[in-house]
């Protein structure tokens, strides 16, 4: 787990603030986009479950009784991006095809065509890790 430092500036005539942060931070969510991305690969694609994904993707190690059997910031995620809120360049599917899973192996596939061409030869986990962070 890293700790990432921002920078907030705040407007002397207004009072508005802006935050700025590395490349690939999400706003109002607790991982990068790579490890967003790599856990949509890995459920979508790989088809682990939520709670193995967990496992590969969060630094954290004390977990919940409900994170035994799944992983709610999957569900989120997913959600997410069917809503067009978080990757919004991924196409929406049809409603019937509006599964969890469905969406997670979609965007997978979608930020592993932001991989550059020189890094194709990666693993598609990889593939989607890189993806995620391209501009």
């Amino acid at each position: 787990m890293a700790v990432i430092a921002v920078r907030r500036y705040q407007c002397r005539r207004c009072g508005g603030t802006t935050t700025v942060v590395p490349r690939g931070v999400v706003r109002r969510r607790l991982f990068t986009a790579a490890a967003i991305g790599l856990a949509l690969c890995l459920f979508g694609l790989v088809r682990l479950c939520a709670a193995r994904v967990r496992e590969q993707v969060s630094p954290w190690r004390s977990i919940g009784a409900a994170a035994i059997v799944g992983w709610a910031q999957l569900d989120r995620w997913t959600d997410a991006v069917r809503d067009g809120r978080l990757f919004p360049e991924v196409l929406r599917g049809p409603r019937e095809a509006g599964r969890r899973r469905d969406v997670a192996q979609r965007a997978a596939v979608a930020l592993s065509a932001r991989c550059p061409p020189q890094q194709w030869g990666l693993s598609m986990p990889e593939q989607v890790f890189v993806g995620a962070q391209a501009p």
